[in-house]
């Protein structure tokens, strides 16, 4: 499962996209750890309220606009 944890795969990636490192920190937000992945991260992370966190506009999992 260590395969879609974006904090692991932050992690092993040779190179650091910003995108990478913003999944990671959304996911550590929503309790993952490099340990540990919280299965209903991605779904938390859509449904996310806090607007004032200066990731909120570029998290990811969310709907593309027009859909």
């Amino acid at each position: 499962m260590s395969e879609f944890n974006p904090i692991v795969r932050l992690a092993n990636s040779k190179v650091r996209s910003l995108r990478a490192s913003i999944n990671a920190m959304c996911a550590h937000c929503m309790g993952c750890t490099y340990e540990e992945i919280n299965p209903g991260f991605a779904n938390e992370v859509k449904n996310c309220t806090c607007d004032n966190c200066p990731l909120f506009k570029v998290r990811p999992y969310q709907e593309k606009e027009g859909k």
